[in-house]
């Protein structure tokens, strides 16, 4: 472990933190770095086959014994998100230091509002909105009443920040959290807990197909997000980052130079941008 590494675990190691969309992506490196941290755990996503072996890898990472529990959820599901906050709240008595909302979904195809499908709409917005806004206010209050500068992180898009065509409700969704994320932030941060979104262009993760116009290695990478994350997290008490966007430093698509000359495609190019 590296010398900066060591003195972010030395402030971060025993503490109790929730992820959501954990068995994938961005959320499965988030976890597997708290792990390094030696960070108490709670990981929740759909799969418990998945959540079972990045528990196993967590537990191997740490460099003392942690806590790593794995809550099978449904994020489309009210349900089972009030049944996991029940879990979380009995397994670390009460006690929430952190909560990671990487939970995310995309509509099945890309189309324009008229031929998308509304049920496919319902899905996405309960995912990466409606069930991320319930969960968050449930454990909020745990965070906050703990009074050790706690954090809430919100795991938004550069699709929040500006519009386009082709998946609607996502844009929507990402929008929505974007502002929630801003007025939670008002309501606690005179309590000491820290809120912020943080907002990346294309990761390198399955949500991203594989296309042959697109270079995963120009992409952001989700060690990169769980920098991020940290920053948040270790950030002094008198400065909240509340918005963070994440750009790819260079274009990641392969036909970036043909398209830039095309003016019909400004729009197209402004949401390849992300």
């Amino acid at each position: 472990m590296s010398s900066s590494l060591s003195h972010v675990a030395t402030n971060l190691a025993g503490r109790n933190c929730v992820i959501t969309g954990a068995s994938s992506g961005i959320g499965h490196c988030i976890a597997q770095t708290f792990g390094r941290l030696g960070m108490n755990m709670a990981i929740l996503a759909r799969s418990e086959d998945k959540l079972q072996v990045l528990a196993r890898e967590c537990h191997q990472l740490s460099p003392q014994p942690i806590q790593v529990h794995v809550i099978p959820t449904d994020m489309s599901d009210k349900q089972s998100v009030d049944s996991s906050v029940d879990t979380i709240t009995q397994v670390f008595d009460h006690k929430v230091h952190y909560l990671i909302n990487c939970a995310g979904v995309m509509e099945n195809r890309s189309c324009s509002v008229v031929e998308s499908d509304a049920d496919d709409w319902e899905n996405t917005l309960m995912v990466n909105l409606v069930n991320t806004m319930r969960l968050t206010q449930k454990l909020s209050r745990m965070i906050v009443e703990s009074k050790d500068q706690g954090a809430i992180v919100n795991i938004g898009s550069m699709s929040g920040t500006m519009v386009g065509s082709g998946v609607p409700a996502y844009y929507a969704s990402k929008h929505g959290i974007r502002a929630f994320s801003h007025n939670l932030y008002d309501e606690i941060r005179s309590q000491g807990t820290k809120v912020s979104v943080i907002e990346p262009g294309m990761v390198n993760t399955p949500m991203i197909s594989s296309s042959g116009t697109l270079d995963p290695s120009k992409m952001i990478q989700t060690s990169d997000i769980a920098d991020a994350v940290l920053y948040v997290l270790t950030s002094s008490p008198t400065v909240c980052p509340v918005e963070i966007v994440l750009r790819p430093q260079r274009p990641v698509r392969k036909d970036w130079c043909e398209l830039v000359m095309v003016s019909e495609c400004t729009s197209a190019v402004r949401s390849w941008m992300n």
